[in-house]
């Protein structure tokens, strides 16, 4: 009786972890799936926004567009700037974007997660939203309480908008977008530059090493494409110096007028001397 009763026990025992180990089991299927409605995903608006200023530079400063819906524009990143995992946004299976992207190398509304504002340009506002995931989540996907959206911003920052300050951000996005200028929707520069030699050649990009002071500050670096989109001083007049090492010359000083990251003259020349 006492062997039986032990056993007895002992079943109970097993019965009773087992029925916990799949109730907490249960429970923590439940809980992921309410965090991650559309499992966990890792299709980097970061990564994606630094693709679409990528786009932007080889396109004269203006990023994808011309397909059938805006999902469709934001293909032309496929494949030579980002693949289908990122394209795919953060709800939608990666099968099905593969599908779309096979069948016809563009993706549509129900084959991408991303909304993508087509048409704006590097010479647009900065502030502008030029990304974010059509069902507010997280940057892994996960459920945010009180909603919200990963947004990307035409000058390659993101940041995460709470559900409660989304309509003001909507909103401040209408504002913007009806606020843009001529020069901004053709993607024109705020500001371009020649390097004229004592010799008479001129080019308007470096491939060496070259400082450039101008207003407030300086920078340095390889490579210099002579075309600023945005032109960030404040307004009044702003004089740039340019100076290239290499070649031992620097340029005579040059002086513009900002006005609301907007220049006169549009165009400029680097008179280079010897020193």
């Amino acid at each position: 009786m006492n062997i039986r009763l032990k056993r007895l026990t002992w079943w109970k025992l097993l019965a009773a972890a087992a029925f916990t180990f799949l109730a907490i089991g249960g429970s923590l299927f439940g809980y992921i799936k309410w965090k991650y409605p559309y499992g966990m995903s890792h299709c980097c608006i970061a990564g994606m926004g630094l693709d679409l200023r990528c786009y932007a530079m080889d396109h004269d400063g203006r990023f994808p567009a011309g397909g059938d819906s805006p999902e469709a524009s934001l293909s032309l990143l496929y494949s030579n700037y980002t693949g289908a995992y990122w394209l795919r946004g953060k709800t939608v299976p990666l099968e099905v974007a593969q599908a779309a992207l096979a069948k016809n190398g563009k993706l549509g509304p129900d084959s991408c997660g991303w909304h993508y504002v087509e048409g704006l340009t590097e010479a647009d506002d900065p502030q502008l939203a030029i990304l974010w995931d059509k069902v507010g989540l997280g940057h892994n996907g996960q459920h945010m309480k009180g909603g919200g959206h990963e947004v990307a911003f035409v000058d390659g920052s993101h940041q995460f908008i709470s559900g409660t300050r989304w309509p003001e951000f909507l909103e401040t996005q209408k504002q913007l977008l009806a606020k843009r200028d001529a020069k901004a929707k053709q993607g024109l520069p705020a500001l371009t530059a020649k390097i004229r030699f004592p010799d008479g050649k001129e080019v308007s990009e470096y491939d060496g090493s070259y400082k450039l002071s101008r207003g407030s500050g300086s920078e340095s670096g390889t490579g210099l494409l002579l075309r600023w989109m945005r032109f960030y001083e404040s307004d009044g007049p702003c004089t740039l110096r340019l100076e290239l090492p290499r070649e031992h010359l620097r340029s005579k000083p040059v002086t513009v007028q900002v006005t609301s990251n907007r220049v006169a003259p549009e165009a400029i020349i680097f008179q280079m001397e010897p020193y």
